[in-house]
């Protein structure tokens, strides 16, 4: 088991060792959940009681004496269920003060898997919205499917796609989608795309697993090799000078075959 999934639903380290306790072992006292899980009895208490004011886990008295239980899993659905009540609620509040009039650029820096992980959620709410933007790239020097750490959630954002039907329309999407690949997977069948265009950098151009995305006003910088990482600047004039870059290489590039 993943402890790392039980953490992400707000569990510290301590309070994770707790609950798996209380699944493994059932209704246990506070000296129980001590001996089980190596914490200090009156530490195990405290957190006992902390947990159960989140509604993480139950407890009966018998005899004087408290004994906590964890509460059934599928409590993290309902958990999950309420954030997501609040963040819709809230999310109109925060767009009235992130729509406020902005200056003529913005730069943004998205660190780690999880920035990665919010650059293609809001590349993708293009798709959701119905909408397909122009969009060139030049880079790609990796399978994101096959080779890259974030692959699950790249398998994951492909069936949305599909369940979608975003590849019904193959040749409004090559019309719409172009680019410009690293030399050195050409051939490589895990890059093959038949909902794009695209051509390969000469022999010589290497992009150091640095991926450059153009779309719309957005400028968007990708490093994919060590940490990943990405920096977006919006300003119009700046990505339609980056289009005509991309336009110029387009025309030197080669095809697959």
């Amino acid at each position: 088991m993943d402890r790392k999934l039980i953490e992400e639903l707000g569990f510290t380290e301590n309070e994770t060792s707790i609950y798996l306790s209380l699944l493994q072992f059932g209704e246990s006292s506070a000296n129980t959940v001590s001996e089980k899980t190596g914490l200090h009895r009156s530490y195990c208490y405290d957190t006992l009681s902390k947990m159960a004011n989140k509604g993480l886990v139950s407890y009966s008295t018998k005899q004087g004496k408290k004994y906590f239980k964890g509460v059934h899993p599928k409590k993290f659905l309902d958990i999950l269920k309420e954030k997501e009540e609040k963040v819709k609620e809230l999310v109109p509040e925060l767009l009235k003060l992130y729509n406020q009039e902005k200056s003529d650029y913005e730069i943004e820096i998205l660190d780690g898997t999880e920035g990665m992980k919010t650059y293609h959620e809001r590349t993708f709410s293009h798709l959701e919205k119905g909408e397909i933007p122009d969009l060139y790239e030049i880079g790609r020097k990796i399978s994101l499917i096959d080779d890259y750490p974030m692959k699950y959630y790249f398998s994951n954002l492909i069936k949305r796609a599909e369940k979608m039907g975003f590849y019904s329309d193959k040749e409004k999407l090559r019309s719409k989608i172009r680019y410009l690949w690293d030399h050195s997977i050409k051939g490589d069948k895990r890059h093959m795309q038949d909902f794009s265009t695209h051509k390969y950098l000469p022999e010589d151009f290497n992009t150091y697993g640095i991926d450059l995305t153009i779309i719309n006003d957005e400028v968007n910088i990708q490093n994919y090799e060590g940490k990943p990482f990405v920096i977006t600047i919006r300003n119009k004039n700046i990505a339609h000078f980056f289009i005509q870059i991309f336009k110029q290489i387009w025309k030197t590039g080669e095809d697959e075959k």
